[in-house]
């Protein structure tokens, strides 16, 4: 039984203003973060002009700060993007992976 001389407060966690942004975005928050629509930022990766996203599962997610570094660079196109930054794990295809 609850009494109202007995109640404990109990503390809420503060969230900081400076939150960690995510590490992957989703084609909304990629878009966003581009300053372009969703429909926008599709057709630019349709055309090879941003930066190659990941897939996890079935999702198709880009590396948030892929994108940031990609933007200060003057967003170059994706050929010239991913020749001149440097190599990262996981694009392409290893060897000995399926086929």
């Amino acid at each position: 039984m609850c009494s109202a001389t007995n109640t404990a407060t109990i503390d809420a966690p503060v969230l900081s203003s400076a939150a960690p942004s995510p590490l992957l975005l989703d084609v909304r928050a990629a878009a966003r973060l581009c300053g372009v629509g969703r429909t926008h930022f599709l057709a630019m990766h349709s055309a090879g002009k941003i930066p190659m996203p990941v897939r996890l599962g079935r999702r198709v997610l880009w590396r948030g700060a892929e994108l940031a570094a990609w933007i200060e660079a003057g967003c170059p196109e994706r050929v010239r993007w991913h020749t001149t930054s440097r190599p990262r794990q996981g694009y392409g295809r290893q060897e000995g992976g399926r086929r």
